[in-house]
């Protein structure tokens, strides 16, 4: 280290190793960052990779003599600053934030449009404009925000004159330039600090405004003389509010919505290719179990949009799509797991009942979704698999309470082609647990929300069994 050039600057002592072109920074011994936390100060490094692209590494600890304490090694790639205009200013840099979708909220200071994240300290000195003109940030401090800091600060950027946000349209081409829906069981996820998932996004342009009221589970669902009420009564649910599913129940539930007379599969399939994964025969008798909970109401109106379900050499990560353009699934041909495919096909042949069903179930689920997200009024932020562990920077929707027993917020996903409205996830991420085992179901309906307490998983559950219920009035 003694032969390196040393630079200091406030929160590090900073080298440059010409022969890897890195710059080796040391922590204050014993200090981390402006925050003084480990955790914190990595979770900062993290972001710093995924939201500026950034390749920042641990090398580990070390105790220089004659310190007590150990300081933190890190390496970031060296930037070679141009001579006559070294650093931008402060409005290149707004430029530069605004396209990695961040709001300006003060001098300095910006609030992530997607994410509950903050960048402070967002000075001039604390860019480089490369030789090439790129501008680089080296030493921004960013940090998570709780739901009501997050609130104030989107509070303070819709105040303030914002540059426009990036255009991502010409990026995209062949299949990412059509509509299309899929679960994401194979895109890369990105974690967060590991502890905890915000438990919110900003509900309304003022910071004053909570959650509204939320009508008892009776009101809504446990109208009496509807299907679902008798349904209920079937299964001994009295209480909606209150009740207990047993494993026992949550079996006989799945068996009620099952048909004695299923539709005849070649009514609702227009073809069913296979490949040498899996054989046509297997991918048909999961669909004829998924039809088994058709009744007829529901199986006339989508016999008028049969599907077409086939394998495409060209999905990359993802496990199926629904794309209803042309009305049919596609398949990815390297999915070996069955049940995962099982599960899968369930959720794209849900998109399909809910998009091509009848328009009372998509009345249905957009109702429940407004109420839920005041009116669609959410920002659209990166969404949470697990507490802590990010989708794909592309999964965006309205957290609200859609958020099950793991944490999953994918119900509440939002496409960039799609209306908000038509909440598109909902009836998918909801209905495909009727391929899980009864002990994960009755886990699912039991589940409180850690955000309200409320039964927000159930009740979005029934109100999508909607056009499933036995009796359901023709559409």
């Amino acid at each position: 280290m003694a032969s390196l050039r040393k630079f200091r600057g406030a929160e590090h002592d900073v080298y440059h190793h010409r022969p890897s072109n890195l710059a080796i920074k040391l922590t204050r011994p014993g200090e981390f960052g402006w925050g003084g936390n480990i955790q914190t100060y990595l979770r900062r490094l993290a972001w710093t990779n995924i939201l500026f692209d950034d390749d920042v590494a641990v090398a580990g600890l070390t105790q220089l003599p004659g310190e007590s304490l150990p300081r933190l090694v890190t390496t970031q790639p060296w930037y070679d600053a141009q001579e006559a205009s070294p650093h931008p200013n402060a409005a290149e840099i707004q430029t530069y934030m605004r396209a990695k979708g961040f709001l300006k909220v003060a001098d300095e200071g910006y609030v992530h449009e997607h994410l509950d994240i903050y960048a402070s300290d967002a000075k001039p000195d604390n860019f480089i404009r490369t030789i090439s003109g790129m501008i680089r940030p080296i030493d921004l401090i960013l940090g998570q925000t709780d739901e009501q800091e997050y609130r104030r600060l989107r509070d303070l950027a819709e105040d303030l004159p914002q540059m426009p946000g990036p255009d991502r349209r010409s990026e995209e081409t062949g299949l990412g330039d059509r509509l299309q829906f899929s679960q994401t069981e194979l895109e890369t996820q990105h974690t967060s600090d590991g502890s905890r998932a915000p438990k919110s996004a900003r509900r309304a342009s003022s910071s004053q405004q909570t959650t509204p009221p939320q009508p008892s589970l009776n009101e809504t669902l446990g109208a009496p003389g509807t299907p679902l009420r008798s349904l209920l009564d079937k299964l001994g649910v009295r209480d909606l509010d209150t009740h207990v599913f047993t494993e026992v129940q949550a079996q006989q539930l799945v068996t009620l919505l099952k048909q004695d007379t299923p539709p005849k599969l070649d009514t609702l399939v227009r073809g069913i290719t296979g490949d040498n994964t899996h054989s046509s025969e297997q991918i048909r008798t999961i669909v004829e179990e998924f039809a088994s909970f058709m009744p007829p109401a529901l199986a006339r109106q989508l016999a008028k949009h049969p599907v077409a379900i086939a394998f495409d050499q060209k999905l990359a990560k993802k496990v199926a799509v629904y794309r209803p353009e042309d009305n049919s699934i596609a398949v990815n041909p390297k999915i070996t797991d069955l049940s995962k495919l099982r599960r899968t096909l369930f959720h794209e042949l849900v998109h399909w009942a809910h998009l091509k069903g009848p328009s009372s179930f998509r009345e249905r689920v957009t109702a429940l979704a407004s109420r839920r997200t005041s009116g669609f009024t959410e920002p659209q932020l990166i969404l949470y698999k697990a507490p802590g562990l990010l989708y794909d920077l592309e999964v965006r929707g309205m957290r609200d309470d859609w958020a099950d027993i793991n944490g999953d917020e994918y119900a509440g996903r939002v496409y960039r082609r799609a209306a908000a409205s038509l909440a598109v996830e909902v009836p998918t991420v909801h209905l495909e647990k009727l391929t899980y085992h009864s002990s994960e179901l009755a886990d699912y309906l039991n589940h409180r929300s850690n955000r309200t307490g409320h039964r927000s998983w159930r009740e979005a559950f029934l109100t999508c069994l909607d056009p499933f219920l036995p009796s359901n009035p023709q559409p």
